[in-house]
């Protein structure tokens, strides 16, 4: 793989995490008012809302990996393309995107 491939690959996996991570930094100014309301109704912890609030992200945030390693995977023309590879790559994309989800 040349040098222009590495950077390529790094650019790609660093995008899923700053993607996501200021996805989730932007819907805190948001959603603060049904935050703040609904913390003043206690009907639950801050705590709870928080993990609602991330566990419903990742499924919508998920989805960005999938889409981006299907179109990057033959592109970068790997020395291994097999279904196994392509996991793999899915699945680097898939963390880093995680990361940037809980970072945020």
């Amino acid at each position: 793989m040349t040098l222009n491939h590495l950077g390529c690959t790094f650019l790609i996996t660093s995008d899923q995490f700053i993607i996501t991570s200021f996805a989730m930094i932007l819907m805190v100014p948001s959603a603060f008012p049904v935050y703040q309301r609904e913390v003043n109704n206690r009907m639950y912890k801050p705590s709870a809302y928080f993990w609602a609030n991330t566990i419903s992200s990742i499924l919508s945030y998920m989805l960005y990996p999938i889409l981006v390693s299907l179109l990057t995977f033959w592109f970068l023309d790997f020395a291994d393309s097999s279904f196994l590879a392509f996991l793999e790559w899915l699945g680097v994309l898939s963390y880093s995107a995680f990361a940037g989800l809980c970072f945020g």
